[in-house]
């Protein structure tokens, strides 16, 4: 069993990493009203800044349930598909340990930014994905 104050710095952790995600939602918020009345060689690269602002979004959330399955679960995979055994390990409840963090709806979706991540892309967000866990982030910058 943790101690409370390992329990409270863990909550500390996660107020952090939350507040990193309110400033990539402002960031994303800054891009869209950027985005109109540009060239379209500015508008790709304004897009090409929001996809790096969804790459960190999905990076914060990581790093968020790391800390969790670290601090409450005991740690984590090892294995080369880790990244997906975190996501759906979230999506668990355990009992006496924790509740379930994600919905399995939202795993999936950051499955698929995590996917995507090496040539996330206009085509991406706004053509490939009918939701996203941020949909009205890609709803703003592409309308």
């Amino acid at each position: 069993m943790r101690s409370k104050e390992q329990i409270l710095t863990l909550i500390s952790e996660i107020e952090e990493e939350l507040k990193n995600i309110q400033v990539l939602e402002e960031s994303i918020s800054n891009l869209r009203s950027r985005i109109t009345n540009v060239t379209e060689e500015d508008r790709r690269y304004l897009i090409e800044s929001a996809a790096l602002e969804f790459h960190n979004f999905y990076l914060a959330c990581e790093r968020i349930f790391e800390k969790i399955a670290v601090e409450i679960n005991g740690g984590i995979s090892s294995t080369p598909d880790w990244h997906s055994r975190l996501l759906n390990n979230m999506t668990l409840e355990i009992k006496e340990i924790r509740p379930s963090v994600i919905t399995k709806d939202l795993a999936r979706d950051l499955m698929r930014l995590l996917e995507k991540e090496p040539k996330v892309c206009y085509n991406i967000f706004c053509q490939e994905w009918g939701f996203f866990p941020c949909k009205k982030w890609v709803f703003l910058l592409c309308n």
